[in-house]
């Protein structure tokens, strides 16, 4: 009626009306009219045409009013109420998301913490390697390379195949 649902209002049998003057019916098309009357633009206007009725009959037509309108307070609190349900579940939905998204934040953080320090002992590998196969060199090279002891010579080369793997690993591990 002008603005409200009738979902939840049974319609008026004007047939049965008509035939039988049935009250029932008639007590439905008169909180139609009634409903039409207190929600259209002239609605005062008809307020005070029923003020001026008879006591009983005032208390009949408010009512009949009162009864309409519940319905429709009825139905729009179910509305809002499911409306805040689905607001609820999409807030706690939307916490789940921000929470995960912080976790992940914080293990990339993390793993470029790891991959950094990772790096770094990479390099640190590689300087040395390069360190020791230049002390190498030059052993090699030396005009007497018999004046070295041989288990120096071992040991340099042992620790140059130690972090030559030590490298290895770190490459296969980024």
């Amino acid at each position: 009626i002008l603005g409200q649902s009738l979902v939840d209002f049974q319609m008026p049998d004007l047939n049965m009306i008509a035939e039988t003057t049935d009250e029932t019916e008639l007590s439905r098309l008169l909180q139609l009219v009634l409903g039409c009357a207190v929600s259209c633009d002239r609605k005062q206007y008809y307020i005070e045409h029923i003020m001026l009725l008879e006591e009983s009959v005032q208390h009949v037509l408010m009512n009949a009013i009162q009864e309409l309108m519940v319905k429709e307070i009825r139905k729009n609190n179910e509305e809002y109420s499911e409306l805040g349900d689905q607001l609820k579940h999409a807030l706690e939905e939307l916490n789940r998301v921000v929470e995960a998204k912080e976790e992940i934040e914080h293990r990339c953080r993390e793993l470029d913490l790891q991959i950094s320090t990772l790096q770094d002992d990479k390099f640190g590998l590689i300087q040395e390697t390069t360190r020791l196969n230049e002390r190498l060199q030059q052993y090699e090279n030396a005009e007497d390379a018999e004046s070295i002891p041989r288990s120096r010579y071992k040991t340099l080369q042992e620790r140059i195949q130690s972090q030559q793997e030590e490298i290895f690993k770190l490459e296969t591990s980024n």
